[in-house]
């Protein structure tokens, strides 16, 4: 989903980590053991795993930061985006260089590798040659998309083709199935742009799980309902369409606020019956508004957080068409919301910290260190494998 990365300044951690020996265990006698991996607790056929940016963080290839990911992930996200990767227009080919470094670190370890993502339109939107109105919009998405899936055919497990396309419930401008028209893609290229998106994919790596990302579409509500009917269509269609990421961004900043962990069960239930994969494929839990990064969460906070972490791991666990479980950032420092780097409304303004991830640190020369979500997330991984 989005797409920024936080401030690197050092924070400071020692209260928190207080809290974390407090909350997992050691205040009891509990000796956290040495990592064994997130991933070599999960059931068979569960994929754990968190994003890698290699286009807008020049420093993705940090110590700490990545040794954890190696440690304790079996899959990594790995991101590329067009106005990322500093495309000057169509006369040159886009630059693939930091997804395959993305993805060459991430084979090397034999993790599986989610990329991320072919077809983002409202970031595409931030490319100026690209929204000028003479330029031939299907080739250039034709060649960008070409050039991603193909520059490590074979080595990508599964690809968001498209990102995002879906209109909110009580937006206007979207077509009979919910599909977003205020788009150039879908002015200029045509409601088919979705269609076309995965057969080039398909073409250009035939081996990749070709899937449909979007947020708020993990309940049973207006906008999983279309979803579910607008991927059914496209696999009506002959679109090469495996499966359906949900991005899972989960806001609890206040103490009443609970995920309706029932309505989820039976959303993956619905999409798992119609025949689909599934996939969480971005997952944070914000738990506090703080105005700075000294301002840390406390011990309920923390406790909150681990709850939520642990009911959702319990429902990706528990169904079987739940392929992968994701987290988007997996360390705070790292986290688009922490400072939250992009306008959410009222609620969240820009530049508020939520502490989001199930790891605290993360920053270059920083310890990345397990916060109570984290041994959340293992006890559930142990007792659903």
């Amino acid at each position: 989903m989005r797409y920024s990365t936080s401030s690197p300044s050092v924070r400071p951690f020692i209260k928190l980590i207080a809290l974390v020996l407090t909350v997992s265990g050691a205040s009891s006698g509990f000796n956290p053991p040495a990592y064994a991996g997130l991933a070599a607790l999960a059931r068979q056929g569960l994929a754990i795993g968190g994003v890698v940016h290699g286009y807008d963080d020049q420093n993705w290839n940090r110590g700490d930061y990545l040794s954890v990911a190696a440690r304790e992930f079996n899959a990594i996200t790995a991101t590329a985006y067009m106005t990322w990767i500093d495309w000057k227009g169509p006369a040159q080919p886009p630059d693939t260089s930091g997804l395959t470094s993305v993805i060459d670190w991430a084979r090397a370890r034999d993790m599986r590798v989610h990329g991320h993502v072919l077809v983002y339109p409202a970031v595409n939107a931030e490319l100026d040659w690209y929204q000028q109105p003479d330029v031939d919009h299907e080739a250039v998405l034709k060649r960008y998309i070409t050039a991603m899936a193909s520059a490590r055919a074979g080595k990508v497990w599964v690809w968001d083709v498209v990102n995002e396309v879906m209109a909110d419930p009580g937006e206007s401008g979207s077509d009979e199935f919910g599909l977003r028209t205020d788009y150039v893609e879908y002015r200029k290229i045509g409601a088919d742009y979705v269609d076309k998106a995965f057969h080039w994919a398909h073409s250009a790596d035939p081996d990749a799980l070709l899937i449909i990302n979007d947020y708020g579409a993990e309940t049973v509500n207006e906008k999983s309902d279309n979803l579910l009917r607008y991927v059914q269509e496209l696999r009506r269609r002959g679109v090469p369409v495996d499966g359906v990421g949900f991005q899972m961004h989960i806001f609890a900043t206040r103490s009443d606020e609970v995920p309706d962990y029932d309505s989820m069960r039976r959303n993956f239930q619905r999409f798992a019956d119609a025949g689909f994969r599934l996939f969480v494929t971005e997952m944070d839990v914000s738990i506090v508004r703080a105005a700075t990064a000294t301002d840390q969460p406390s011990k309920t906070d923390l406790l909150r957080q681990r709850r939520i972490y642990e009911n959702i791991t319990r429902i990706a666990a528990e169904q079987p068409a739940v392929k992968a479980l994701l987290l988007w950032d997996f360390a705070d420092e790292c986290s688009w919301l922490n400072p939250v780097s992009q306008d959410l409304g009222d609620d969240l303004p820009i530049g508020t910290y939520t502490f989001p991830a199930p790891f605290a640190g993360g920053a270059v020369g920083e310890k990345t260190r397990p916060k109570p979500a984290y041994f959340g997330i293992e006890k559930i991984l142990r007792e659903t494998r």
